[in-house]
Parts: C-alpha cells; sequence; structure tokens
C-alpha cells in the first residue's frame, strides 16, 4: 500500500490518546532514569556538594517556562511545537529558525538514547551476564527497536514510553528513600547552600549556573507533549496540563534524586561519584544486590524510554516543517494504515546513526560522545525556551490580545528569562572537552540555517504556511481538528 501526504483529503496524523501517554512523552523524552546517572554527576562536577541547589533553580525555571508553553500550546497545539509557537507568534523567519535550530535534535535525541543503552548495557552484560558485546551493537539494536515502534503507530509507541515511565520512576524513588534512610548522619541542609558551591578561581554564581546548565538539561523535554498535539483527544486540555506536570513532577523526583545521590555518597567524598562507572548501581548496593539489579533495569527502561520519545518527538517536527514548506515536503508524508509520519521516522533514523557512529568515532567511545550530545541539547532547549518565553509575552499581547492575563503571558515567562538568561551566559565560561565542541557545533548549524533562509526567500518560496495556519479564527473554530483549518 503506498502512502500519501497529509495534504488536504489525503491521510492525516491520528487523534486518538489522552493525557496519560501524552504526558509520558514528555516524561520519556526527559529520561529521569538515565538523568540521574548520567546528568547527576555533570551537575555535582560544576557545583559540588551546592548541587541540589541548582536543581532547584532548574525545577523553578522548568515550571515557569512550562507555564508559557503551556499557554501557547492552549492557542497553537501543533506538531511543530516550538517551531509552530515561533511562527505563530513571531513570524515565518522566526520560526524557520527555531526550527532549524530545533531540528538538530532529529541527529541527537535518539543518539542520546542509543549512546546511554550502550554504556549501561555493557555494564549490565559484563556484571551480570559476564559477557562484552560491542557498544555499537547495543545502540543499534535499540535504535532499530525504537524506529519499529514509530512507524507502527502513535500509541504503540507513547505505550511503551508510560510503561517504561511509570516503571523507573517507581524503582528509583523507593531506591532513594531507602538510600536516604542508610545516610544517617550524612543528612543536611547544607547541600542547599549555594556558597557550598564556591571554588577557587570562579565566582559562586559562575559555578552555579555551570550546574543549573546540566541540571536544565535532565528537564529537557519537559516540552515535548506539544508535539503529539495533533494525535491528542481535547488538546487544548491534554497538552498545556502534560507540559506543567512533567516539568513539575519529574523536577521534584529530580531535587529528591539530586540530595539522595549527595548525601548517600557523603557531601564531602563526592570526587568518588565523578569516577564510577555505575554510582547509582554502586550506591544501591549498600542496601542489598538485588537492589544494584533493579537500578540497572530502571536505567535500561529509561534509555529505551528515552531513545523512543526522542523519535516521537523529532519525527513530529520534521512532518510539521515538511508540511509548511521548510524542509522537504516528502517528509510531511503519512503512512495510510499506520497515520504516522514514517518517511520522517526513517529520516530521523537515518540521521541518528550517521550521528552516533561520527561522535563516537570523533571522541573516542559512546561516553563522551554523549556528553558532548546532552551539552548541545541543554545549550539548544535553553536557548528555544528564552524564545518561547518571548513569543509567549509577543502573542499574548498582540494576537490573542482577549485572552491576556499579566501572571501567566508576562511574569511567567520573566521569571523563566531570569533564569535561563544566566545559565546560557555561564555556559560559555567553563566547559570543558569534549563538551567545549557543542558551542560551535551549534554555531555552525545556526549559520547553515541562516543561508538556507537567505536562499530560500532570494527564490521566493514560501514559507509562511505555519504562521497562517495558527491564526487566533482558525484556532477558535477547529479546536479539536488534527489539522487545523488554514486561514
Amino acid at each position: 500500500m503506498e502512502a500519501a501526504s497529509a495534504r488536504s483529503g489525503e491521510p492525516h496524523l491520528e487523534r486518538s490518546i489522552g493525557l496519560g501517554r501524552v504526558l509520558f512523552q514528555s516524561i520519556g523524552v526527559m529520561g529521569p532514569g538515565a538523568s540521574i546517572v548520567f546528568g547527576l554527576g555533570l551537575i555535582i562536577a560544576n557545583t559540588g556538594k551546592a548541587a541540589p541547589f541548582a536543581m532547584i533553580l532548574a525545577l523553578i525555571a522548568a515550571v515557569f517556562v512550562a507555564t508559557a508553553i503551556g499557554q501557547l500550546a492552549k492557542k497553537i497545539p501543533g506538531a511543530g511545537g516550538l517551531y509552530s509557537f515561533a511562527s505563530a507568534a513571531i513570524g515565518p523567519d522566526a520560526g524557520f529558525l527555531v526550527g532549524w535550530v530545533y531540528a538538530i535534535m532529529a541527529f541527537i535525541l535518539p543518539t542520546v538514547g542509543a549512546l546511554l543503552f550502550a554504556v549501561v548495557g555493557q555494564d549490565f552484560c559484563n556484571t551480570y551476564l559476564h559477557f562484552n558485546p560491542p557498544w555499537w551493537a547495543l545502540a543499534l539494536l535499540v535504535l532499530l527497536v525504537t524506529l519499529a515502534a514509530t512507524y507502527f503507530g502513535v500509541r504503540t509507541s507513547t505505550t511503551v514510553t508510560m510503561a517504561l515511565g511509570v516503571a523507573e520512576v517507581t524503582i528509583l524513588t523507593i531506591i532513594s528513600l531507602l538510600l536516604i534512610i542508610h545516610a544517617g548522619g550524612n543528612n543536611t541542609l547544607s547541600v542547599f547552600n549555594p556558597a557550598n558551591a564556591a571554588q577557587a578561581g570562579k565566582s559562586t554564581l559562575n559555578w552555579i549556573f555551570l550546574g543549573v546548565v546540566y541540571a536544565l538539561a535532565t528537564f529537557v523535554g519537559f516540552d515535548s507533549a506539544v508535539q503529539l498535539a495533533e494525535e491528542a483527544r481535547n488538546p487544548r486540555w491534554v497538552v498545556p496540563r502534560a507540559v506543567v506536570l512533567a516539568a513539575g513532577l519529574i523536577g521534584l523526583f529530580y531535587v529528591f534524586a539530586m540530595y539522595t545521590a549527595v548525601v548517600a555518597w557523603g557531601p564531602n567524598h563526592l570526587s568518588g561519584y565523578l569516577t564510577s562507572p555505575d554510582p547509582w548501581r554502586q550506591m544501591s548496593g549498600q542496601i542489598g544486590g538485588f537492589f544494584s539489579f533493579l537500578v540497572v533495569l530502571a536505567i535500561l527502561n529509561s534509555v529505551v524510554a528515552l531513545t523512543q520519545a526522542g523519535y516521537n518527538a523529532t519525527t513530529r517536527l520534521l512532518y510539521a516543517m515538511g508540511r509548511a514548506g521548510s524542509l522537504p515536503s516528502v517528509l510531511a508524508t503519512v503512512h495510510p494504515r499506520h497515520r504516522t509520519p514514517y518517511i520522517a521516522a526513517f529520516a530521523t533514523a537515518a540521521l541518528s546513526l550517521l550521528a552516533m557512529f561520527a561522535s563516537a568515532w570523533k571522541f573516542n567511545g559512546p561516553y563522551n560522545a554523549f556528553v558532548y550530545m546532552i551539552t548541545i541539547v541543554s545549550l539548544v532547549f535553553i536557548s528555544l525556551y528564552i524564545v518561547t518565553c518571548v513569543g509567549c509575552a509577543v502573542f499574548y499581547l498582540t494576537k490573542a490580545r482577549a485572552d491576556f492575563n499579566p501572571w501567566l503571558h508576562i511574569v511567567a515567562p520573566v521569571i523563566g528569562l531570569i533564569l535561563l538568561v544566566p545559565a546560557l551566559y555561564y555556559s560559555g565560561n567553563g566547559l570543558t572537552y569534549p563538551a567545549s565542541w557543542a558551542i560551535p557545533t551549534i554555531l555552525i548549524w545556526l549559520a547553515i540555517g541562516v543561508v538556507i533562509l537567505l536562499f530560500l526567500r532570494v527564490n521566493g518560496r514560501d514559507i509562511s504556511s505555519e504562521t497562517r495556519r495558527w491564526t487566533v479564527a482558525s484556532l477558535e473554530d477547529e479546536p479539536d481538528a488534527a489539522v487545523p483549518v488554514t486561514s
């Protein structure tokens, strides 16, 4: 059976999922299990025993940014997510550049999950099965399995993320509580004192916000629920709640886990945490070998869910940009039976494979490649969240003035900006190899996007359809349409 594109009268995305699946799309991209194992060490490396304070700042920023995103999602429930928001609020050129910068995630989001699966999978096989498979075989396995789930339908892929997400958060919450009890006298509120982040050569503020950069990396993806808006039932109600719930609930889990890591390891002995190949497996071994095994299973669950949710998010972005003409229109092709953007899914798989092997070769292995990529993820999303906060205020001050609320549309975005802008600024000071390669990579990618935008403009290419698609009038007429009415 041949596929058809998502034009009028032809197959469009299937509207069939509710709050639970949409929520766990965001949680899946956040990858809470993988984040606390691999992300917390990067925060501790920069912020020391004050890492829980940095995580609280990231939680506050994420909740206020999520509020701004949720407010835009009420009016702009599009598969393009932040790309659709920028197109509607600021204009087609800004939308294209946001979409282009976001599109680098097609190389990275599934790749991050696959690289982590390789690292954790090798440790699991060595520890429990006593053999050492090649890392690339494990990474390739998870990429192909999650590609298949993406191809066969949104209910299949979101069921995977929901089931794995529930399992990992439940297991790790129980183990964290047991570790805190086991820590005994190491429990202290001093870990929430930012002064403890001061190190020689740099200010406390510098170290705190370097920690916040990596803390925000653990939150990345809470917004990805918006990219399932055209496949969600009642998206104006479901998507804003999913975004805020993901940021708030998982953020609280992160603060709890960050506190657990610092006190369970020992606030004055964190150098050992940084050199451990799997600190959470090692810590949980203090309360029993069975718990170590559960931790490894939870982490493997997490990285599979991360890879799956990464596919879901990036394929919808490529689909929306293909539909708008900003990228090749073939990416907007929807499978007539499974109702999935399957060409975009295959494109994401190909790009992910290219990025995985190239980065692992360049940076001498999967873990260094992960550090490089997660830094790109953090910096890109901090930048895009800044644009989105501005876009929220602009949209409600201009195009949706009748619904303007100063608390939701000015105060919330501004608080988000107050925390995001310093994090972006300080990230330029202190990044070490291989993370230091992230900034030039992003700047080169952005420069390519600017050149492509100029080429499209010089040749008279219309890239404004996504802006026209999301007029207030069309939104009010068709609140739950899979493809909204175009003005």
